[in-house]
């Protein structure tokens, strides 16, 4: 833990141009171990996407000494994130941060280190380097390597695209992949995580324009259901960790709720696959819109960094998919977060309220090769705001695209 801790320390003082976080001195340690922790006024991608990341490599330097998922999930919060909130910061340790390093790095961690002993014992060991560098390091130095899992890589495709993005009718190219872990329908869990999904796509436009999203989910406990003859499905509780990020639109959410996953075997091989989610949303974040775009002016002397609320609420997420060799694939995806301000957090000058985001996709594909697929894609974002102090606002954007996809696995 504590290599990890010194590389980024080190990288945050000599590299980054955040350097004043990583002049820690003992003025700092001291101060940071007698204070109250708070809701700190980081960006938008340091809290809510850089330190998930930061939880992972914690996460998965654990794993690989053989730690299971529970055991690494305490050891990163004892020893990786409270350390580095304490001794690693000039800034006052921060609650956000501990919530989100542990649960988002828990979340990534095990994604993660299940993707590393997955390409290590195939072809694409090379891989396991970028998945989980410090997974690798462990290997050379105490020959840890990782073991032959019981679940492997279900599903495995990476996709590029192109289209047109609304907010500024700007063009956007880009790719992503997708990955199904363990079988989804008639799972019984053994280890949290044998079975998850993980979707993410990066986008660019000659404008400098960009927009990263990710959706993930694992099981922490699931159990087959009976519901038909020709189905199989799974009822269960899972793990959620969300974010899309653009230049105009920030959200995230970890989330834990009940999943239930349901795929049905119809006439002429036709499949039709369910899946909902009614989640608790225990962390996320959304743009403050009135001062992300200037309407209500930040403080001049800088001190309020964050355009964004911390929030908690109630999440769901649902999607359909049907299949059939001939017809191709239709796939339709919707979200809908109700996000609520955690009073404390919410910073200077910033309000109470209630937000309200959904996120939906619809998208069709035909195979062309045997392969590889092409299709078309429409995508959604509407945001409404209610706010205590403030003018309430409404936001919206789509994104249509043209895609190919290439199947892996």
């Amino acid at each position: 833990m504590m290599t990890e801790s010194a590389l980024l320390l080190c990288f945050n003082r000599y590299v980054t141009p955040w350097k004043n976080y990583g002049h820690v001195d003992w003025s700092d340690i001291e101060h940071n171990l007698s204070s109250k922790w708070v809701w700190d006024q980081d960006e938008y991608n340091i809290n809510q996407i850089c330190h998930p990341y930061q939880g992972a490599s914690y996460f998965t330097t654990a794993r690989s000494a053989g730690l299971n998922f529970w055991e690494s999930a305490a050891y990163s919060i004892l020893f990786g994130n409270i350390p580095w909130e304490l001794f690693c910061e000039c800034e006052t340790p921060a609650l956000n941060d501990l919530i989100i390093t542990a649960v988002g790095g828990a979340t990534l961690g095990e994604m993660f280190h299940r993707f590393y002993a997955d390409s290590w014992h195939t072809n694409f060991r090379w891989m396991s380097y970028f998945i989980a560098p410090f997974e690798a390091i462990n290997y050379h130095i105490f020959k840890w390597e990782p073991p032959m899992m019981p679940d492997r890589t279900e599903e495995l495709d990476t996709f590029f695209f192109a289209g047109s993005y609304s907010k500024d009718n700007n063009f956007m190219f880009g790719s992503g992949v997708n990955a199904v872990y363990g079988k989804p329908y008639g799972h019984n869990t053994k280890e949290p995580f044998d079975s998850f999904e993980f979707h993410l796509q990066a986008g660019f436009s000659p404008s400098d324009d960009f927009m990263v999203t990710l959706f993930s989910d694992g099981y922490l406990w699931s159990r087959k259901v009976h519901t038909c003859l020709n189905s199989a499905s799974t009822l269960g509780l899972s793990l959620h960790y969300n974010f899309v990020y653009t230049e105009k639109i920030n959200y995230s959410d970890n989330s834990l709720g009940f999943s239930f996953k349901s795929r049905f075997f119809l006439p002429k091989d036709t499949l039709f696959d369910f899946k909902i989610h009614l989640n608790w949303l225990m962390l996320g974040g959304t743009e403050y819109y009135k001062f992300m775009n200037g309407d209500i002016p930040k403080p001049a002397n800088g001190e309020e960094r964050r355009d964004y609320d911390l929030c908690t609420g109630e999440n769901i997420k649902l999607s359909m998919t049907l299949s059939q060799e001939d017809f191709g694939i239709l796939s339709f995806f919707g979200m809908f977060s109700g996000m609520h301000p955690i009073n404390d957090a919410i910073p200077e000058n910033g309000t109470d309220g209630f937000t309200s985001v959904v996120i939906m996709g619809l998208s069709y594909e035909h195979r062309v090769l045997s392969k590889l697929s092409a299709g078309i894609s429409y995508q959604t974002y509407f945001k409404k705001g209610f706010y205590k102090d403030a003018e309430d606002h409404f936001d919206t954007s789509h994104f249509i695209s043209m895609f190919c996809r290439l199947k892996v696995r």
